[in-house]
């Protein structure tokens, strides 16, 4: 009895290991799709975000982790107006994006980072069951995170308050139209 209980727990982690790691590839291949949209003479920067440990030699049993908490997953240098984009890339089935999804942190210090000359923050969330991707830009992400009553990001608030990125479906996957996203001159 209880080998056939250890077994089914086993099968489910395999499965739950299996759901963790489709969600996280299907993130990390919304931005693996849409880096490689930009040109090729762009400067374009994955900031990494890993967590680390080390142990203490002396003492196998101490051991010190951390995570390294980034403003943003991607730097680029956009020459056709001479501005840093700092890009979170946010990546769901649904059609919102709940506010648990983004890191208070990365909200507050985006929007900061507008102050800045030169700098432009954009949050881009890819609904994957639409097949849309939307800029929204940081000072609005923050207004709204920290004023709604609501606790996520609808689609349709996105199609209200931002900027449509056009994608096409190749073979296997998307390619993005990021020329027309880096020319644009409006505010939304």
């Amino acid at each position: 009895m209880k080998e056939a209980k250890k077994k089914t727990k086993k099968i489910k982690d395999v499965k739950d290991d299996e759901v963790k790691k489709k969600k996280r590839n299907e993130g990390k291949q919304f931005e693996s799709d849409f880096i490689s949209s930009f040109p090729t003479d762009m400067w374009t920067y994955r900031l990494r975000d890993t967590s680390s440990s080390w142990q203490d030699k002396g003492n196998d049993t101490k051991t010190s982790r951390f995570t390294v908490t980034n403003i943003c997953d991607f730097l680029i240098h956009n020459y056709f107006n001479a501005e840093t984009y700092l890009l979170e890339l946010k990546s769901v089935t649904n059609k919102s994006v709940p506010f648990g999804n983004l890191r208070k942190h990365q909200v507050d210090e985006l929007y900061k980072s507008l102050t800045k000359r030169g700098i432009k923050a954009f949050f881009l969330l890819n609904y994957r069951s639409v097949n849309e991707t939307y800029a929204i830009t940081a000072d609005l992400i923050y207004d709204y995170y920290y004023n709604s009553e609501r606790k996520s990001f609808s689609i349709d608030w996105c199609r209200e308050n931002g900027f449509l990125i056009t994608q096409r479906l190749k073979k296997v996957n998307y390619v993005y139209d990021i020329t027309q996203f880096l020319k644009r001159r409006d505010s939304k």
